[in-house]
Formats: C-alpha cells, structure tokens, sequence
C-alpha cells in the first residue's frame, strides 16, 4: 500500500479518506493519480470541485471529496494540525480519520476505531453490544490500551489483525496473538461476536433518467446541496424537462445509493433545438466531466446517436 511508504500527514489523511467504506484494491490507483495530480496540500486547495469530482468519479460517496477540499483550503489558511484536537476541527474529518492521521504521520499516542478493530475487540472482551454501544466500548477500550512509543504502529497493526486473521468470516483463530486472551475464542462464540445490527430498512424507488441529444452534445442538470451526488453532472428526468421530442427507450439496470435500491428507465429524446436551462456537453468532453457512476451507466446503453 503506497500510503504505508510515507509519514507526510496530507497523504495519509488522502488515503483515510479514500479507504472509508472502500476496498485497499479499489483504492491503490485511485490514490496514485490523485497524488499525482494533488501531490500536496496547496495544490489542492486551488483546485476547483469540478475538476476535484472529476478525479474521484467512480469512487462513490462523493461527499469525501467535496470534504478533502474543503479541508486542504482550511489547513493551507490555517496550517496543519499538530494534535488532535485541530485535527478533529478539519472539515470532513471526523474522530478516526484524525487518530489514524495523528498517529501514524506524527506517533501521537492516539487511538482509533474502524469496523476491523471494533471487531478485535468484540472478540476479545466477548462484547456481545450491538451499534453506538459497541462503538463508545470499543473507543474506550482502544484509548485505554494505546502504546505511547509506536502508536501509528499499534494502530496499523490492530486493524491488520481485524483485516487479515480476526476477518468476519472464516477467523484464522489458530494464528492469532490473542487466541488465549480472547474470550469470545475461549467460549466458542468467535462466529456470532460482533453481534448482528438490526438490518437496514431498503426502499425501492423507480427513477427515468433522460438523455438529451441535440446538435453532438447532451444535456445534464446539475445536482442540488442536499441532493445525490450535489455538485455534478448528472441526467435530468421527466420533472426536469420541458420539451418535448422523440422518445426512445433504451433499457434498464439497478443500482443502490444508501439503504435505496433505484431501478433505472433510460430513455433517450432527440431534440431539434438546444434545451434551455441545461449544461452541455460536447460528446467527445463527457470523459472531463464529472459524471456519477449510475448516470455513466446509463450513458452507456446509448448504442448510437
């Protein structure tokens, strides 16, 4: 993992914020162009969200992206954080991200707690609590029992034990540390520790997203504040569109956004003037635009033009 290689906080802190609710594989080239394009604190800062959307676009959750921003434009006028009380006064950084980043760019003997070390320790201590409960205990817990010499690799190493042995599914019991600690271990309940949340409530919504073409350009709206995926380029629908033209029904797929799964209707209208109150965007531009990932679906069903 590249982010390992360094101590600079900037990218650490990029690499926390990309690694939230994604895989290490998704993330790796993900964080390398982004390094390579923002390889510092100010040149970030001076970018514009559009271009920042368009660099993280098929990483999902774009919120963290509008956060790194806002952050490297509150740092470049501030300066970086030297504990954990300023990192926590970062935008977009919450009490993990800003252990990991104080811990493990400049060994401040801070604990954190993710899925995997909440995990370790639900095992270990045989906490059979469920949600904010499991949480808070498992904070207090590794707040208790930080190493003060090495605690960026304390930290690193608890949630290596949470990913790579005391995994979900399938724990490599035989090959952990902790085996003779562990109290869900010693009392057979390894498989049933963390226990279970009540599951998430899933609403099924329909949404027709409708592919304005006219003259080699198509025509997005952009996304509200407090809308899906605010701040960029996404496909109108039909409460979006007061024209009127050709229809033609290009397919349908299924995505999830949150505790939503949405079943798309793609549809296609030729129009024989340019829709007012639109962005356009030439055909040969849509790969420089920040484009959420169901929307580029959905441009993809369009065989022809």
């Amino acid at each position: 993992m590249p982010w390992r290689k360094t101590k600079d906080a900037y990218s650490i802190w990029v690499s926390e914020v990309m690694l939230q609710q994604t895989q290490v594989s998704v993330v790796i080239p993900y964080y390398e162009r982004w390094m390579t394009r923002f390889p510092s604190v100010g040149s970030l800062a001076s970018a514009s969200e559009e271009e920042v959307l368009q660099l993280w676009q098929g990483l999902g959750y774009y919120r963290r992206a509008k956060s790194l921003l806002s952050g490297a434009q509150y740092v470049l006028e501030r300066g970086m954080p030297s504990d954990i009380s300023g990192w926590r006064k970062v935008p977009g950084i919450g009490a993990y991200s800003a252990g990991a980043i104080a811990s493990i760019a400049q060994e401040l003997p801070v604990a954190l707690v993710d899925g995997n070390v909440e995990r370790v320790y639900a095992r270990l201590l045989g906490d059979d609590s469920v949600g904010p409960k499991l949480t808070k205990a498992a904070w207090g817990w590794a707040e208790a029992n930080i190493c003060s010499e090495h605690p960026g690799d304390w930290n690193q190493g608890l949630m290596e034990l949470g990913a790579t042995v005391c995994t979900p599914k399938d724990p490599k019991c035989s090959g952990c540390p902790l085996q003779l600690e562990c109290k869900g271990f010693l009392r057979g309940l390894v498989s049933e520790l963390p226990a279970p949340s009540p599951k998430e409530l899933v609403r099924d919504l329909t949404i027709t997203f409708l592919i304005l073409h006219h003259g080699g350009s198509l025509f997005f709206s952009r996304a509200k504040q407090g809308q899906w995926w605010s701040g960029m380029l996404v496909l109108p629908t039909p409460e979006d569109v007061p024209v009127a033209g050709w229809t033609e029904d290009l397919g349908r797929f299924v995505f999830r956004v949150t505790n939503n799964r949405v079943k798309a209707e793609v549809k296609l209208i030729r129009l024989e003037t340019a829709p007012q109150g639109f962005e356009e965007v030439p055909l040969e531009r849509l790969q420089d635009v920040p484009i959420p990932a169901p929307h580029r679906k959905a441009l993809k069903l369009l065989q022809r033009i």
